[in-house]
């Protein structure tokens, strides 16, 4: 299987260089492979069981008023919780144990969320687990907020001050993601046909793959910004070009929501209502599932 260059892109530019430079797997344009320690054999971990009394969760956050109020409310929740005050001790309390969900505040010091989850993907191949899934935890709730964080490797994230109800639909949220992952597969492409669409050409489906992995992530922030500022024609041509991509290459869920969106730029008066924007951060994320995946499995069969 001829490698695939994936892109990790949290803004347009920004985070694609960052991405190009520091891990090289999680979708960075025109994809480079992780360092050679990837390749490294590990013997496998055994992935998180959940239990009937509730679910094994880490939390990373550095303010002690922070975390005993998240503890609390997690025990309420029926969860275990054990704490650490950055990104460093997450990263060994990881490596060291297994999790249900992983809770990771952005801003910490020694080593702050951002790296912290970009460090986690880059290891979990390599020491035989399969997604883990995290959820980040920010203290000002912002446009983008959501799609920044996917972008980032979080499955979800919740904004502070956290509240029983927020923590409790936030945790739901990553859960059903999780349990959806089957259910993802089927908008998602068949490799044999994307490879007969491409005239048996492997080079031209990497090609491709990479072309659409480098600017995923610039075009949904450009989409999500036309539709705040109800810029209608930016909205539909930007939905209507990615829509065209992820026709072409097999991401079907993707395009469903995109076509969707489609339709209602072209109908005045017309919103996007919160599940079709969920829908869309939902689609997206499992893009990006399916090429980090298949970059796995590339790096495993070199």
């Amino acid at each position: 299987m001829t490698p695939i260059c994936l892109s990790a892109s949290v803004s347009p530019t920004i985070c694609i260089n960052r991405w190009r430079s520091a891990n090289c797997i999680r979708l960075s344009p025109v994809f480079s492979f992780p360092r050679r320690w990837w390749r490294q054999r590990q013997p496998p971990v055994a992935e998180p069981v959940r239990n009937q009394t509730g679910l094994h969760i880490l939390l990373a956050e550095d303010n002690l008023v922070n975390q005993k109020v998240a503890r609390r409310l997690l025990e309420q929740l029926g969860h275990r919780c054990e704490v650490v005050s950055n990104g460093r001790e997450a990263l060994e309390r990881w490596r060291a144990a297994c999790w249900d969900l992983l809770l990771i505040d952005l801003q910490m010091p020694e080593m702050d969320g951002e790296t912290a989850i970009r460090l986690l993907r880059e290891e979990t191949p390599a020491l035989g687990r399969q997604h883990q899934p995290a959820m980040a935890m920010t203290a000002h709730a912002m446009q983008g907020d959501r799609e920044r964080c996917l972008a980032m490797g979080f499955d979800g994230y919740i904004a502070k001050p956290v509240s029983l109800e927020a923590l409790r639909e936030a945790i739901a949220r990553v859960g059903a993601a999780e349990d959806s992952d089957l259910e993802e597969e089927k908008g998602l492409p068949d490799e044999a046909h994307l490879l007969k669409q491409c005239a048996d050409d492997p080079e031209l489906v990497e090609e491709l793959l990479g072309l659409f992995a480098e600017g995923l992530d610039a075009a949904i922030i450009a989409l999500t910004h036309a539709i705040d500022t109800n810029d209608r024609e930016t909205w539909r041509r930007t939905a209507h070009k990615l829509r065209g991509e992820a026709v072409t290459l097999g991401f079907q869920r993707l395009a469903g929501v995109l076509q969707q969106m489609e339709s209602r730029a072209t109908s005045p008066g017309q919103t996007v209502p919160d599940d079709l924007r969920d829908a869309l951060a939902e689609a997206t994320t499992g893009c990006h599932r399916w090429l980090h995946r298949r970059s796995q499995e590339v790096l495993r069969d070199r």
